[in-house]
């Protein structure tokens, strides 16, 4: 069988293979997020976001097993203040993620909000071919954050 072969696309992805995906052309956009809001992504279609493996099970891959996911600038500058945090957030990136929903792999149903940055993950399990998360994001910011631009933003997707 092939290695597992994983795709992100914006929410308007199916299991007919149709959906925009996510990459350096159409990244992740919050646009402007004020100091003291939770803000998700500027564009309706990116929430949520569908992680695939092998969709429609045409390539029959292989599991993808312990996947985990991060964040990372398109510009490839990941030294910025979503990353970063500030004091009143204890320095952790105020970018967070969930996994909400799954088609054929148990859904993983988060409630919490979990941190993710270029180096920090959120795991979302296992993901059988044809199979599909849904993950949703949003920009948390604190009050004592500084203004910021807007940055395009990719997600990683790691797995064993």
């Amino acid at each position: 069988m092939p290695v597992p072969s994983i795709d992100i696309f914006e929410n308007d992805s199916d299991v007919l293979g149709n959906g925009t995906p996510i990459n350096d052309e159409n990244p992740i956009a919050f646009g402007i997020a004020s100091r003291g809001s939770v803000t998700p992504p500027a564009d309706e279609a990116q929430t949520p976001i569908h992680i695939w493996n092998d969709q429609t099970g045409a390539l029959g891959s292989d599991t993808a097993t312990n996947v985990k996911i991060t964040v990372a600038a398109a510009d490839n500058n990941n030294d910025i203040l979503l990353f970063n945090g500030t004091e009143l957030n204890g320095f952790q990136s105020m970018l967070e993620a969930r996994s909400t929903d799954a088609l054929n792999a148990p859904a993983d149903a988060q409630s919490a909000w979990t941190p993710i940055s270029p180096t920090d993950m959120l795991d979302i399990g296992d993901m059988p071919s044809n199979s599909r998360r849904s993950i949703e994001l949003r920009a948390n910011v604190p009050i004592d954050a500084t203004s910021m631009a807007s940055t395009g933003l990719i997600l990683n997707v790691n797995f064993i």
